[in-house]
This record gives C-alpha cells, sequence and structure tokens, in this order.
C-alpha cells in the first residue's frame, strides 16, 4: 500500500516560497521511512509488507527557515489477511492402483502469491505436504491409492499474510490393476519318475502383485506358494507318471489386482531301459559254479523290478533288481558247450522294456594229457616215436592238436584221433637227456592241459672199422688205395677217417672216401 501525506501553509507569508523537505511516515512511534516533498507539496511511502493487526499512520514535516515543523492528525488501519483459495488437479482420471499420479494444488488470494505448505488428504488421512512454489503451486506424487474412489483434498495452511484455505474434493477413481500369470515347465516332454519345476511368473500393468498362488493338477490342489519379490514362484512337482497332465496356476486378485490363471500340458514319458550281462568266469569249467550279473540303466529314475535269466529258451531263474538296478544269479551245473544267456527286463511303470542282454557262456571239460616213448633209452639218429593220450574228465571226446616239444624246441604238431590219441616219430635228437612235453591246445568244449615232461635219454652210437687195400701184396713204387668201411647201428656215420702205418699218420680222408697211396 502506499501512504500519502500532503504538506500545505494555511497562513504562509509573502514571499516564504514553496514547501520543501522531507516527510518522515509513522506507524505508532516505529519510523517506516521518508519521502520527499514533490513540487506540488506531496511526499509518498510504498510499503511492501504490512503485519496483520492494528496500525496508527502519522506524518511530520521537518520544516525548514520559513516554514515551522508540522504533524498529521493520527490515521488508524486495521490491516486484515488476505483470503486464499485451492484448486486441485490430478495428472491422471483414472490412474492404475500402483501406478503414480501427481496432484496439483494452485493456491492464489487476495493478497501477494502466498507460500507455505499445502497438506494432500485421502479423506481424513493425510498423503503428505508440499511446499508452494513461486507461481503459487504444491505438487505431491503419490503411488500408494488403492483401487476405488477416493474424496482427494488439499488443504493450504496460511502464512503470516494470508488466511489458510482448503479445496473441493477431488473424486478420484482408481481402476485394479489387470494381472497376466505364466506357468513354465523345467523339461516337457519329461521322463516318468523325475521331479520337474514349475515356475509360476506374475505380473500387471500396475504394482508388483502380492499374496498367493495355488497350484492344481485337474481340480486337485497340488500346493499354495506366496510370491517372492519379482512376483515369481517355483513349484516342485514329484515323480510323474507316464501319460499327459494338465496343470493350471491360480492368482485369485486382491484389493488392487484382478484375478488371472494360466495353463500348462505336461507331457510325461516313459524312460528307456538298456541291459549289459557279465559273467564271472567265462569260459568256465563243467562241474564249477558261476555267477551271472546284469544291471539295468534307463533314463530318469533308476529302473526297478526284476530280470530273467535264460539259456536259450530255457528259464534260469528271476531275480528282483536291488536299488542300484543291479541283480546276480548264481550257476553250478551248466553242462560242457556253449550257453546262449539272454536277460529279459519287461521295464515298470517309468519305463519301458530293454532289449534283451546277450552273452556265449562257454562251459569247458578239464582234460589231462599223458605222454609216452616207443623206446627209451635210443641212440642218436634211432628214430624215436612219441604219444599223447589226451582225456576228458567231464567225458566227452577231446579233439584238437597236440604239440611235442624239446624245452623250446618244437619236435612237431599231430591232430587227435578220435581215440584222444597223437603221435610224432623224431629222429634228430643229439646224444643227451631230453625234457620232452606234450601240449594240448584244447577245444570249444575241453580246457588246454600239459603232459609231465618225458626224460628221453639219447646215447652215442658205437661204430667198427673194416680197412681193405687195392693190392696186397704190392711192389714198391706202385699206388695202393687203403679203404676204410666205417659202420654203426645209429644213422651213418660222418666225420673224418686217419689211416695210420704203424703210429705214424698217413693222411686224413672223410668217412666214406678212399686214400690213395
Amino acid at each position: 500500500m502506499r501512504l500519502t501525506a500532503t504538506v500545505s501553509a494555511p497562513s504562509a507569508l509573502p514571499g516564504s516560497g514553496a514547501i520543501d523537505g522531507n516527510v518522515t511516515f509513522m506507524d505508532g512511534t516505529t519510523t517506516l521511512g521518508t519521502g520527499a516533498i514533490s513540487p506540488s507539496s506531496v511526499a509518498t511511502l510504498d510499503l511492501n509488507s504490512l503485519p496483520v493487526g492494528s496500525h496508527s499512520w502519522s506524518a511530520s514535516h521537518t520544516g525548514n527557515v520559513n516554514y515551522a515543523i508540522s504533524r498529521s492528525t493520527v490515521l488508524p488501519e486495521t490491516v486484515q489477511l488476505a483470503t486464499t483459495s485451492v484448486q486441485l488437479n490430478s495428472s491422471f482420471t483414472f490412474p492404475i492402483a500402483g501406478s503414480g499420479i501427481t496432484l496439483t494444488a494452485i493456491v492464489s488470494g487476495t493478497g501477494s502469491v502466498p507460500t507455505g505448505t499445502v497438506t494432500f488428504y485421502d479423506g481424513n488421512a493425510s498423503l503428505g505436504t508440499s511446499t508452494v512454489n513461486g507461481t503459487g503451486q504444491a505438487n505431491f506424487s503419490v503411488s500408494t491409492l488403492g483401487a476405488g474412489s477416493h474424496a482427494i483434498t488439499a488443504s493450504f495452511g496460511g502464512d503470516a499474510k494470508d488466511s489458510g484455505s482448503t479445496s473441493s474434493p477431488l473424486a478420484q477413481l482408481v481402476l485394479q490393476a489387470v494381472t497376466s500369470i505364466a506357468l513354465t515347465s523345467s523339461a516337457n516332454p519329461s521322463v516318468a519318475g523325475v521331479s520337474l519345476t514349475f515356475i509360476a511368473s506374475l505380473t500387471s500393468n500396475g504394482s508388483l502383485p502380492k499374496g498367493q498362488i495355488t497350484l492344481k493338477e485337474g481340480s486337485t490342489t497340488l500346493a499354495i506358494g506366496t510370491l517372492g519379490v519379482t512376483g515369481a514362484y517355483s513349484f516342485i512337482v514329484p515323480s510323474l507318471a507316464a501319460g499327459s497332465h494338465a496343470f493350471s496356476v491360480i492368482y485369485a486378485g486382491d484389493a488392487d489386482h484382478t484375478a488371472s490363471i494360466s495353463s500348462l500340458t505336461q507331457l510325461v514319458q516313459q524312460g528307456t531301459s538298456a541291459i549289459t550281462v557279465i559273467s564271472s568266469q567265462n569260459p568256465s569249467v563243467a562241474g564249477q559254479g558261476l555267477v551271472l550279473s546284469a544291471m539295468v540303466t534307463g533314463s530318469g529314475n533308476q529302473p526297478g523290478g526284476a530280470i530273467s535269466f535264460l539259456d536259450g529258451t530255457v528259464s534260469l531263474g528271476v531275480v528282483n533288481l536291488d536299488s542300484s538296478g543291479a541283480a546276480s544269479l548264481a550257476l553250478s551245473a551248466l553242462p560242457i558247450g556253449d550257453h546262449s544267456i539272454t536277460v529279459t527286463y519287461a521295464g515298470d511303470t517309468t519305463h519301458t522294456a530293454a532289449l534283451p542282454g546277450v552273452l556265449v557262456q562257454r562251459v569247458q571239460q578239464l582234460t589231462t594229457s599223458s605222454l609216452s616213448a616207443s623206446a627209451n633209452p635210443i641212440i642218436v639218429g634211432a628214430p624215436l616215436q612219441l604219444t599223447a593220450t589226451v582225456v576228458g574228465l567231464s567225458g566227452a571226446a577231446a579233439t584238437g592238436t597236440v604239440s611235442f616239444t624239446d624245452g623250446p624246441i618244437l619236435l612237431g604238431v599231430s591232430r587227435l584221433n578220435p581215440a584222444g590219441v597223437a603221435s610224432v616219430s623224431v629222429s634228430s635228437l643229439a646224444a643227451g637227456t631230453h625234457q620232452i612235453i606234450a601240449i594240448y591246445s584244447g577245444d570249444a568244449q575241453s580246457r588246454t592241459s600239459l603232459s609231465s615232461p618225458l626224460s628221453e635219454s639219447v646215447n652215442s652210437a658205437g661204430t667198427t672199422i673194416a680197412i681193405a687195400s687195392s693190392a696186397n701184396p704190392t711192389i714198391v713204387g706202385n699206388a695202393v688205395t687203403l679203404t676204410a668201411n666205417v659202420a654203426s647201428v645209429g644213422e651213418a656215420p660222418t666225420g673224418k677217417v686217419t689211416f695210420l702205418d704203424g703210429s705214424i699218420p698217413l693222411g686224413a680222408v672223410r668217412s666214406r672216401t678212399a686214400l690213395h697211396l
């Protein structure tokens, strides 16, 4: 406001001149300021801010050489708070629950721009407070309004110069957030007997939903889970039987979120299986026990049930699998020969039947081998017949070959006749003692065997010499041929013959050669 003082002199003397100088403005005893007197004898003072209450304005002129000091009468003035009003607006007409909106309060008044704070209310509940800016606006963001209708008001608390005021209620309608739920499987199709993980993920176009979700198979409730901070939950589903399974996950919704449901068809297949079979001894010996062992493996969980052992089409026994899928069958009396062993597995509720496990089990008889010689001792070069006899201890005739050895030297190989006898003839044994062994090679139903060593002595053969002359008597100076005939009971002698005249050597020639003198 502006205070104006008019200074006048009712009885001014001629020549006193114009009134000039300054006027001092007072509020009671408080100096407000001064104003220069204009040529029209007027002084003014502008007041920008007046405190609320009663005021006593007065003005005084300090005077000059021509005019005396003067003071106005007191002008009473009452200053009141400016009245205000609040207009409330929302950034969205139909926001989604959980999404943010901005409330704007515009505060206006009969005085200058109001200052201070505005408090926003949802009914009687305070939402928060915001400061009025230089344009008279206060903005407040809120995301906690639930679905439904809300009566929002903005209350200006006033300031030193402005009265408080409250807006008319703003009818703010908040819509439910629309949710969507998805259900996924850790494996689809899966194998029977294997647990699965189903992951349910819930989203919305507003705030993140909270609460519980329900997993069902058909109309049967399997589990209820509480959503995590990410809106997801994992269900562990134990072993499922082979076939098609209809699962669903349900979110019932809440005050701020709509309900939603998702379905999943889980295909569960039987696992495959396989068999391996081994023998504790192959080939085995007739009359001695053996153990057949089989292992059944499969995809998914461990196969269970029983397996069947067969020899051709003859059942040997049925054995239950242990927890590791293994089963064993002890046998004690398989006959001599090759046996086609098969192991069959028919499957179980979670596995299909396996291809048969196959093993050829060979059962052989023990054999004994004996060795004899046609003569012992013999002389060098004399023919020697070695005879081996092989006997099957289970009564079956042995077939195959026998090798005759003299230490590391192979003397010969002969095939057994139907009587189990094989022989060779040798004449190359040197003088001395020979350890001869017969080695039976075995056949499909007979095991190999060795004879005991045969100690064969070979002696040197005795010789005789007959000497003859081509002329006896002869004449001095004539040539004479001496002939020595070396005879032996063994092989024909070889080597040299030395001719002597008394003790005087005449010469040496190879056996069967004459000496010419």
